[in-house]
This record gives C-alpha cells, sequence and structure tokens, in this order.
C-alpha cells in the first residue's frame, strides 16, 4: 500500500489476534496485502497481542502494522475489545493468526457487508487448493442441544441429531452462492462497524471458545443479517 494510501481511511481493517505466533502472523499479513493489492484494497492490519517474547516483538513490529499489546493473555474476545478502538474502518475482519487468506477472500467479503450483511463468513479449507474443508460450525440451539445430551443415552436420538448435522454441514457444503446463516467460524469474521454499535463488545467471559458463537447469537437476537459467503476463501 503506498504511503497516501495508508494516509487515507482504510477499506477494511484486520485484527489479527496473536498468542506466541509470530512467523504465522508474518505469512497471514502477506497473504492478506497480496489479497489486498489485487483487489486495489486499502487495509490496515492490527495485531493484538497477548503474548510474544522479544524475538516475536521484533518480527512483529518489523512488519507494516499497529501492534497492540493487551499485557496478558485477554484471549480471543478480550484481544479484538482491546484492538477495536484504534480501528477507523467501516469493514472490521477479525481472524486467527493461523488464516491465510486467498485472493479475492477481501473483496468479496466487504461486498457482502456493503450489499446489507451485518456479519459475513468465508469458507474454509484445511488446504490452499480446497479440497478438504473444515466442518462448518454447529448451530448452537436448544434443540440441537438436547439432542446432544439425549444422544449419550439413546441410540435413536444420537441418529437424529447426527442426521440434523448432516443435513446442516450439506447446505454450507454444497452452497455456490450467498446464504444466510449464523453457523460462522470466529477464525475469520467481517462485520460492520455499525454492527459493533448494535450488539457491543465480545464478552470476556468467555475467555476460550463459544465467544463467537455468543457474540453471532447476540447479532441474530437483534434481528441483523448474518451471511455464510462460500466463494470467500
Amino acid at each position: 500500500m503506498s504511503s497516501s494510501r495508508r494516509e487515507l481511511k482504510p477499506d477494511i481493517d484486520v485484527i489479527i489476534v496473536h498468542y506466541h505466533a509470530a512467523d504465522l502472523v508474518r505469512e497471514a499479513f502477506a497473504h492478506l496485502q497480496r489479497d489486498a493489492a489485487h483487489n486495489d484494497l486499502a487495509i490496515r492490519i492490527l495485531v493484538a497481542d497477548n503474548g510474544s517474547t522479544e524475538d516475536e516483538r521484533r518480527t512483529l513490529e518489523s512488519l507494516d502494522l499497529i501492534h497492540i499489546p493487551t499485557l496478558r493473555d485477554a484471549g480471543y474476545a478480550g484481544a479484538i475489545n482491546a484492538a477495536f478502538p484504534h480501528t477507523t474502518a467501516d469493514c472490521i475482519i477479525v481472524m486467527n493468526e493461523d488464516v491465510m487468506v486467498q485472493t479475492g477472500c477481501l473483496r468479496l467479503l466487504s461486498d457482502a457487508l456493503n450489499s446489507g450483511a451485518a456479519v459475513a463468513g468465508p469458507e474454509f479449507a484445511w488446504d490452499y487448493d480446497g479440497l478438504f474443508l473444515l466442518p462448518c460450525t454447529e448451530e448452537r440451539t436448544r434443540r440441537n442441544e438436547f439432542l446432544r445430551v439425549a444422544g449419550n443415552r439413546s441410540v435413536s436420538a444420537l441418529k437424529r441429531a447426527r442426521d440434523r448435522w448432516r443435513e446442516h454441514a450439506r447446505i454450507h457444503w454444497r452452497a455456490t452462492q450467498t446464504i444466510e446463516s449464523a453457523a460462522l467460524s470466529g477464525a475469520l469474521l467481517a462485520f460492520r462497524r455499525d454492527t459493533w454499535t448494535t450488539i457491543g463488545p465480545w464478552d470476556e467471559g468467555y475467555h476460550m471458545y463459544f465467544d463467537e458463537n455468543d457474540w453471532l447469537a447476540r447479532a441474530r437476537a437483534a434481528k441483523l443479517r448474518l451471511v455464510y459467503v462460500p466463494s470467500a476463501k
């Protein structure tokens, strides 16, 4: 990104949550920069640093990003909350340090938000070729939770839970266009600034896991539009 574009309000602010994995941040940073340049997007990358050695900090500070030490292991939610006040873009992306976006991902997620979605999530794969897809996030509903518990006691309940999960997964794996879904992964989420204004920060009571489930449930309760974008990878 040129210095003149850095001085402008970015199209996207990207918050990477870091914990002792500076080499992964460097790789994720390169993928983000490559995608942004390909799509002529002005991005600003912020790293919320939950833990780093002196060598790791030097690695982070050698990159063209904003380094934000949380001074504690604040968890995913705490790191996002610490970094958000440093953002100015209307489109925010939060992500793990081990996520490597492919070309087009940032533009597709940004377009989904500009088209009215409050939160958008991409498709995830284990490999760069996208042959092995990660399971989509489970639906956290009372009925599904009941079936999981009942499955420990009943084979028929276990089968119903399994069949329900498979159908849920197939809908996402077979999607070729954007669909409405709250089954998004906190590993990378894009959202509008006014989404944060509406539902507030992430709940730091969830130090690890279920933090995105809670935040997305609050977004859904506020009648906001959540979408899964399978073309964004």
